[in-house]
């Protein structure tokens, strides 16, 4: 909950006991049952700026007691430093993969590339391609998806978030399809109780993330920075269909050309 404009002085989930959070759920729950409760967390620099200062500052791993969802906020720096070319995609993917041991089995991330407190994914990629890679690797990981007013636009505007700042709508760039092939695609139950994993490759900045269960396994593969070459996959050799937009995808010698991502499939 934000404050006045004036003040600057604000208040996230994470800067309240968690006792507070629980207290209040419950409550909550006797007059509005099942509700869905969202936490807004911080960075962790910021966590121990907080602590330094004698202040509440819980991490993601905590509000989990109390609250459905967090922020990734956890592993906003990495995404932010890769995107900039600052760091390997490897150290990227070592942080995503810490969630699965941090944090409850199920738990769940909202996962965001923008929001009106960071800047504007289309800022970091110019590329319409790795746009589309990256906005689909968002997708894919495990948890929820936080889609920004004027996100499917790629809109470079970061609006206010006390004044009237209306979406501009005429980018010339529409990649709102493909968002809403992949939220389709996401409802799939594998990606609620399969078994999750990311492998990077550095070489050609290429992600590829698997969930497996049930006997089935979805793959997909990810181009981050356009480049050319190929990658490793736990498939069989054959011809696969992918799910984005129905494309043949063929794997030869269990390997994938990454000219083609992003692709998701499941055999």
């Amino acid at each position: 909950t934000h404050t006045s404009n004036t003040s600057k002085a604000f208040t996230v989930a994470s800067k309240l006991p968690v006792e507070f959070w629980m207290q209040a759920r419950k409550e909550v729950e006797e007059v509005r049952p099942g509700c869905i409760w969202l936490a807004e967390t911080i960075h962790p620099g910021f966590i121990k700026y907080l602590r330094d200062n004698g202040l509440i500052g819980n991490t993601d791993a905590q509000m989990y007691e109390a609250f459905d969802i967090s922020y990734d906020y956890d592993v906003r720096d990495d995404i932010t430093e890769y995107l900039e070319g600052k760091s390997e995609l490897s150290s990227l993917v070592k942080m995503l993969m810490l969630q699965e041991s941090l944090y409850p089995y199920n738990y769940i991330k909202l996962r965001c590339l923008e929001n009106h407190d960071i800047p504007r994914v289309k800022t970091y990629v110019d590329d319409l391609t790795v746009l589309n890679n990256v906005t689909a690797f968002n997708y894919f990981l495990k948890g929820t998806t936080l889609v920004h007013a004027g996100q499917e636009m790629a809109d470079v505007n970061c609006p206010s978030l006390f004044e009237y700042d209306k979406v501009n709508w005429n980018t010339g760039i529409d990649i709102s399809d493909l968002m809403s092939r992949l939220y389709s695609i996401k409802k799939d139950e594998l990606f609620a109780g399969g078994i999750y994993n990311l492998k990077a490759f550095n070489e050609c900045n290429t992600v590829v993330g698997t969930y497996e269960g049930n006997d089935a396994k979805i793959t997909g593969v990810f181009s981050m920075k356009n480049n050319n070459g190929s990658v490793a996959v736990e498939l069989k050799d054959g011809t696969y269909t992918d799910l984005i937009y129905g494309k043949d995808v063929v794997v030869k010698d269990g390997r994938v050309d990454i000219s083609i991502a992003p692709v998701i499939i499941k055999s």
